[in-house]
């Protein structure tokens, strides 16, 4: 994150009549291109070496951690709550194949190179704190809260942030990711008082 704001530092962007200032380069047209654009003119190669090794670990670690996760949530949580008879083997496997599926997954959107990454990420982030943040927090710190409550608050936070990501599209997303986070704030006491 920091030699990607300090980038601005070594680019411009063109303008019509502009001379372009001296010493740097004008930003690439695809904006995924600026960091290895950067890291391959800008830096000594064992730094870039260093950075790649960071960025690979970051990504594996957060990859691991989300597939593990997001498979022990769905096969632990929901299956074995649903299939109140399930074995420890079954759940297991369950949680094996659905890790072999969320890489699957991840691989094919790496492999199509989508360019979005950073509104999908904002997209995923808004979402899953709207659809947990205030159940998660009111639910600990407020005896109060039931279960409709928490329901409705899941379902608030992620409907606001599906309907304001259709009404206002990529440009929304941070005001939409916000909005998911408050608007279950709002819903969660509510309904938990009613």
């Amino acid at each position: 994150y920091f030699t990607g704001a300090l980038t601005h530092l070594f680019y411009y962007k063109p303008v019509e009549g502009m001379i372009a200032p001296a010493g740097k380069l004008p930003v690439p047209e695809n904006l995924d291109d600026l960091m290895p654009h950067f890291l391959t003119h800008f830096v000594p190669g064992w730094v870039s070496m260093v950075i790649l090794l960071l960025v690979f670990s970051a990504s594996m670690s957060s990859l691991s951690s989300l597939v593990l996760v997001s498979s022990s949530a769905i096969a632990v949580d929901f299956f074995s709550g649903l299939k109140r008879d399930a074995t420890k083997e079954q759940v297991m496997l369950l949680m094996r194949v659905l890790c072999g599926v969320f890489v699957a997954i991840s691989l094919v959107i790496a492999l199509n190179k989508i360019d979005f990454i950073v509104n999908l990420m904002v997209i995923s982030w808004g979402a899953l704190a709207g659809a947990f943040l205030a159940p998660y927090c009111l639910g600990l710190f407020w005896k109060r809260t039931t279960k409709a409550g928490a329901i409705a608050g899941m379902i608030s936070g992620l409907g606001t942030m599906l309907v304001l990501y259709e009404l206002f599209g990529s440009q929304g997303v941070p005001v939409a990711g916000a909005a998911a986070m408050i608007v279950p704030v709002i819903v969660v006491p509510v309904v938990s008082l009613l």
